[in-house]
């Protein structure tokens, strides 16, 4: 079995839209983004999973 995480962040990505709080506005002012978390079960995509 092989598993690949693409991505690290939450749902909606890292900074998320539209958040004021101090992490998402560094990230902002850095110009750095994180794609969402996607996984890969054997180079299936996992969907729904919490």
């Amino acid at each position: 079995m092989e598993i690949d995480l693409l991505g690290t962040a939450g749902p909606r990505g890292w900074p998320e839209a539209g958040c004021r709080c101090a992490s998402c506005t560094r990230m902002r002012a850095a110009r750095r983004a994180l794609e969402p978390t996607r996984v890969l079960l054997d180079g299936v995509p996992l969907v729904g999973i919490r």
